[in-house]
């Protein structure tokens, strides 16, 4: 993006011949990095004349300037220091074709999902060509928090620093209005921040793989925001410090080249699989519905050819006939993907919000043992676990995170990092937390 955003800018003469030796300063310096695949006029200002109240209040020459500056200087430009990348007028737009805001042609931002209050399941209703902007927030996770708080200042979100340091004037609200929706109150300061990170990576994970699963008609997914300039609630994957939220650890898994994705719709579940290879796939489907305590009460492997670059149900099943009268309180479905006999995707769908499941507390097991820069722990757990945290160590990173835990799946999870620890004091030090020890 060029630097405009939100708000009409003039058009005379000296201002615009200020932007054009700016556009051309900053496209000579950034024109070879291989991430630069659009030049983008700016952010939101189209649809902000059109639909935020501007046009009806305001004199019609700042939409001629609008033009003079965003179809006519910066693809002038664009075009005579970087004729090969495409140049974009504005985010969200159509290109002039239809409303900004049209799902037919050109890119979409939605906030129905956080600003709007409504469900995550509304993100399956947008059929978009290229959602370029929707997001929901997060705490960060309790180290960094502790870094702008005092112990005081941790009794609850709502203490005055907590407030300075989210900036949403309705922020908090947001976060707890969908967290019940879906869980229980969490029992404590440390547990909301948990959760909060959780219930965000859910919900992208949501209108993520719909927008996944909806390809070709749409062809990409650019979530709001990767990281933080401040220690703060926001919509980022990525805190002040470069620690990784859940939302992080998931994209990881949401945005693999093949996803497994199953959902269910009209009493069907559907099993997707999307791929972003040009060319066909041959795969295993391995298909499990299992009790939470770990019961298998369905197995069935399925082998596919995998289309091209497309999202399509290789599989659909009645939910009435895969539970034939069991209960979908105590049950978890899980899909995963072979190529090669490798795994490359494992997916997994509770047919329940978490508070309605019949999770009990599980018992997770850890081997660690030494590696080149770290360690490497194996989890294991006798009944289903979700949303596995390991933490403890303020630096480093563990390579995955947030997952859940199927009893006869052991997960390995590397941690590089810790450096000088021996392998029991790292044991010692290793945190291990699921949702059920956050009520």
């Amino acid at each position: 993006d060029f630097m405009f955003a939100c708000s009409m800018y003039p058009g005379d003469k000296e201002f615009l011949e200020n932007v054009r030796q700016e556009a051309i300063d900053n496209i000579k310096r950034l024109r070879n990095h291989p991430s630069i695949v659009l030049w983008c006029g700016n952010n939101e200002v189209e649809t902000a004349w059109n639909h935020w109240g501007w046009r009806q209040n305001l004199p019609s020459h700042i939409w001629d300037d609008y033009l003079k500056l965003f179809a006519r200087l910066l693809p002038e430009v664009v075009e005579e220091y970087a004729p090969e990348t495409p140049y974009w007028s504005s985010s969200p737009s159509s290109n002039f074709q239809e409303d900004a805001d049209s799902q037919k042609i050109g890119d979409v931002h939605y906030w129905g999902v956080w600003h709007s209050s409504l469900p995550f399941s509304e993100y399956e209703k947008q059929f978009p060509r290229f959602m370029s902007e929707y997001g929901f927030q997060s705490f960060p996770e309790y180290e960094t928090v502790k870094a702008y708080t005092a112990e005081a200042d941790r009794k609850s979100i709502e203490t005055p620093v907590m407030l300075a340091h989210q900036r949403h004037p309705r922020g908090n609200q947001l976060i707890r209005e969908y967290m019940l929706r879906e869980y229980d109150e969490p029992k404590d300061f440390e547990s909301f921040l948990y959760i909060s990170q959780v219930l965000q990576a859910e919900g992208i994970k949501t209108g993520t793989e719909h927008l996944r699963r909806i390809m070709p008609q749409n062809m990409g997914a650019l979530y709001w925001q990767v990281n933080d300039c401040w220690t703060v609630a926001s919509w980022s994957g990525i805190d002040y410090y470069g620690r990784w939220k859940a939302m992080h650890y998931y994209a990881k898994r949401f945005f693999e080249p093949l996803l497994v994705s199953p959902h269910v719709s009209e009493g069907n579940m559907n099993l997707y699989v999307v791929s972003d290879f040009p060319e066909t796939k041959k795969a295993e489907l391995d298909l499990t519905l299992m009790t939470l305590d770990g019961a298998e009460l369905m197995n069935r492997i399925l082998k596919i050819d995998i289309e091209p670059l497309k999202g399509k149900s290789y599989l659909s099943i009645p939910v009435r006939d895969l539970f034939d009268g069991r209960d979908e309180t105590n049950a978890v479905f899980l899909a995963e993907l072979k190529v090669d006999g490798k795994m490359v995707s494992r997916n997994q769908y509770y047919f329940k919000p978490f508070k309605e499941l019949k999770f009990q507390s599980p018992v997770i097991e850890t081997a660690i043992s030494p590696i080149a820069g770290g360690f490497k722990i194996t989890l294991s757990s006798d009944r289903v676990a979700r949303a596995v945290y390991l933490s403890g160590f303020p630096d480093g990173r563990f390579k995955d995170n947030y997952f859940d835990l199927i009893p006869g799946r052991p997960m390995e999870v590397e941690y590089l990092g810790a450096a000088g620890l021996s392998q029991i004091e790292f044991g010692k030090k290793l945190n291990i937390r699921s949702l059920t020890d956050a009520f």
